[in-house]
């Protein structure tokens, strides 16, 4: 019988977004988890790293190869590597998110904590973004006399 389970697991997310000085090629950066498995299986594009601490924590997907190596550079790596849980990031367009599972919606104290760490975390991703990533997006978004 279709329909909704008492017993099922429900997972909620909670997002933080910051908006970006430009517009960047959609990348996202995640643990890998049922969605990127299904991706790897269809055989969806995804960056391969030759740093093995960071290709087993996070897949990257991207639609810009050149952005995400630049994106990606060693200090990017190792503060993506610090984040305790690993993080969910995505850019697209002139946005920048931060995304948090299995949130406890009825928790109030803890959504607010999460929240905070969510915008906190995806101004410090803002910021951290390199000057040639930022560089190659304004040459992607460069008008064409």
């Amino acid at each position: 019988m279709g329909g909704f389970d008492r017993d099922s697991a429900i997972v909620r997310y909670l997002c933080a977004i910051a908006e970006l000085s430009l517009e960047c090629p959609k990348t996202e950066i995640a643990s890998p988890n049922v969605f990127t498995r299904v991706a790897d299986i269809v055989g969806v594009q995804r960056l391969d790293f030759e740093y093995q601490p960071f290709s087993e924590r996070y897949r990257v997907q991207t639609s810009n190869r050149r952005f995400a190596v630049a994106l990606l550079d060693p200090p990017m790596i190792e503060w993506l590597l610090a984040q305790r849980p690993a993080t969910h990031l995505e850019l697209g367009g002139a946005y920048a998110m931060a995304v948090g599972a299995n949130v406890d919606m009825q928790d109030a104290r803890s959504l607010a904590a999460e929240s905070a760490r969510l915008l906190a975390l995806v101004v410090d991703f803002r910021g951290r973004i390199s000057a040639g990533a930022l560089d190659i997006a304004r040459e992607l978004h460069a008008p064409t006399p």
